[in-house]
């Protein structure tokens, strides 16, 4: 299953030009026909411009490469890239802990995993970041409590088609291609003359590799709905089509002194709110928030009052952000509860920890360790910092010694009633032991104060480090 697509590079056809007779009484004779074979140049500037990029990475990148986009770092260990994987069928359901039997019958249907998987390894030496690679889907099935198949697939961005039909990496990336005066205009020049060719086009399909996430939308009729898959190295547009500039995380083309993406201290992160069923952006206001470097969300609502109607969001902010692009362990991650008054215009912020009642109680998160994520947390936003001494953290697992997973994914026993309590479910994520390069699909009983894995599928292929995924019920599996 393929989330995105987008159309292949079609080279024109062949141009025919009819010889033309000197002599009108001569008998006709057949002539070589002249043949523009543009696909032959496209293939030969190709390859010479493939030089130039390997001229650059060789000669007028800096030497040696930062950690955080050396190939050699990148794409090895936990984030080795895998091939793709047809359906292949999932022989092994491994008892643990005391568990054993089918697989809870709420998990019938798919987890899928987005992640980055770079196409190209082999003699690689242009800068990679991780949040370079191209985006792989990896999916299992689950039916009648076994678990039937499971897959790797890559997404067909546009990025991913012209770089497979290049034979080689060349999209810039703003985390890893920008690194010193020489090198940064030379890879600029270079795109410029990908583009003029006809080779890329990033402004109407975009660049971004769509590794990050995965969103099940609805869309069309009769209930259908539809599978995206996200990135984030684009900036944020209006309905105009036009990238904001005021964000506090830039992208500066020009910036070829260092690497473009980085932190702009002189300006203020601002909150955006917009009417849910707003046709354009004439009613969107902005509020200043300083300090406020939101990562990622763990739920948002409304609450309606006697003052009017809040808006209630539990996020994780970075408050070191200038550290998010070298080691995400060092950006200092802290869930905080977000207040916006809609009428006053205003944004208040408190820690989790402080007394307060969320629509949301249990929060589940991802431990980062030095290399990737080692463990998982669950939270507890009801209780009050004397009740947990500033820490709302009840219940955690650790992967175990030389295993990374992705980040965990809740999925309810009952997802239908409304009465059952929020954590009566299972956690959900793929997780890899290095040691012998062998990947499973564990099932985590969330109300366990220890986090129990109750059921592990091993699987056929390892599954490099990722970053978000997705459970869709068979229900919602056969909409798509």
């Amino acid at each position: 299953m393929e989330a995105l697509s987008s159309s292949s590079f079609r080279h024109p056809q062949l141009l025919q030009v009819p010889s033309l007779n000197t002599r009108a009484n001569v008998k006709r004779s057949p002539q070589p026909m002249i043949k523009a074979n543009i696909f032959k140049k496209h293939l030969e500037y190709s390859t010479i411009l493939n030089k130039l990029d390997d001229f650059i990475s060789t000669f007028l990148d800096p030497s040696p490469l930062r950690p955080n986009i050396d190939p050699e770092h990148g794409m090895s260990g936990y984030f080795a890239p895998v091939d793709e994987l047809p359906p292949t069928a999932c022989t092994e359901v491994a008892a643990v802990e005391g568990g054993g039997g089918p697989l809870p019958s709420c998990l019938d249907g798919a987890y899928i995993r987005n992640g980055p998987n770079p196409q190209f390894v082999e003699g690689r030496r242009r800068p990679y970041h991780l949040f370079d690679g191209d985006g792989m889907l990896h999916m299992i099935r689950i039916s009648g409590g076994k678990a039937t198949t499971f897959c790797s697939r890559y997404i067909k961005t546009h990025k991913h088609t012209v770089e497979r039909e290049n034979g080689s990496p060349f999209v810039p990336s703003p985390f890893s291609s920008f690194n010193g005066i020489a090198s940064s205009i030379s890879r600029c020049m270079l795109t410029a003359a990908r583009v003029l060719m006809g080779q890329f086009d990033p402004l109407n399909k975009g660049f971004g590799a769509a590794n990050t996430s995965v969103a099940l939308l609805p869309g069309g009729g009769g209930g259908a709905a539809n599978l995206f898959a996200l990135s984030e190295c684009d900036l944020p547009i209006d309905p105009e089509g036009r990238k904001q500039k005021d964000v506090q995380i830039v992208v500066n083309p020009l910036s070829v002194l260092r690497p473009p993406v980085g932190v702009d201290r002189a300006k203020v992160p601002r909150v955006g709110v917009i009417g849910k069923y707003a046709e354009d952006d004439s009613g969107m206001w902005w509020m200043e928030a300083p300090g406020l470097n939101m990562f990622h969300s763990v739920n948002a609502w409304e609450e309606e009052g006697s003052g009017g109607t809040t808006i209630v969001a539990v996020v994780s902010n970075a408050l070191r952000v200038e550290e998010l692009f070298e080691s995400i362990g060092l950006a200092q991650l802290r869930l905080e509860k977000i207040t916006i008054d809609v009428n006053a215009h205003t944004v208040h912020r408190q820690p989790l920890s402080t007394k307060a009642i969320f629509e949301t109680r249990y929060v589940y998160a991802a431990m980062i360790g030095p290399k990737s994520i080692d463990g998982i947390v669950k939270l507890d936003l009801s209780l009050t910092q004397k009740d947990c001494h500033g820490d709302c953290v009840v219940a955690s697992r650790l992967y175990g010694p030389g295993c990374c997973g992705g980040e965990p994914f809740f999925v309810s026993k009952e997802p239908n009633n409304p009465s059952v309590e929020e954590d009566d479910g299972y956690l959900v994520a793929f997780v890899t032991d290095e040691n012998n390069g062998e990947s499973k699909f564990v099932v985590m009983d969330a109300k366990s104060a220890t986090l129990d894995i109750i059921a592990a599928v091993k699987l056929p292929c390892r599954i490099p480090s990722g970053f978000h995924g997705l459970f869709i019920t068979e229900g919602d599996l056969n909409k798509v």
